[in-house]
């Protein structure tokens, strides 16, 4: 295996010594081959006919078995939250004391008897 290309421009390039540059470049021509080959086995791997069997049994069997849990736990959950809350509000008038503030009446605010809206107007 030769690199492709006139040897002898080469040649003139490095002064009529060409063994090592050919040498070397077969070498990487031979990785490259390598590199190529180990990529299209990548590549046929990753595939849509080998993915979509593999993704389609994922999502769809799977998830389709695991969904009806999945909402069912979800109820329950939320039904559990909801008992517990309420209870937790109904439970926290009796035991905490309201306060009640008491106002005093302020006379300067007083409006007349007559005057049931309290807008002052006579």
């Amino acid at each position: 295996m030769t690199p492709n290309g006139d040897i002898t421009a080469l040649q003139a390039v490095c002064g009529g010594s060409t063994s090592n540059v050919v040498t070397k470049s077969n070498t990487v021509i031979e990785k490259l081959t390598v590199m190529a080959t180990a990529f299209e086995s990548i590549q046929s791997g990753m595939s849509c006919g080998t993915m979509a069997p593999l993704l389609q049994n994922a999502l769809y069997e799977n998830g389709c078995n695991s969904l009806s849990k999945a909402l069912l736990w979800t109820f329950i959950s939320g039904l559990f939250v909801s008992v517990f809350g309420t209870i937790m509000l109904t439970l926290r008038s009796a035991t905490k004391r309201p306060q009640i503030y008491i106002v005093t009446p302020n006379p300067a605010l007083r409006v007349d008897s007559d005057d049931s809206f309290g807008y002052g107007g006579r």
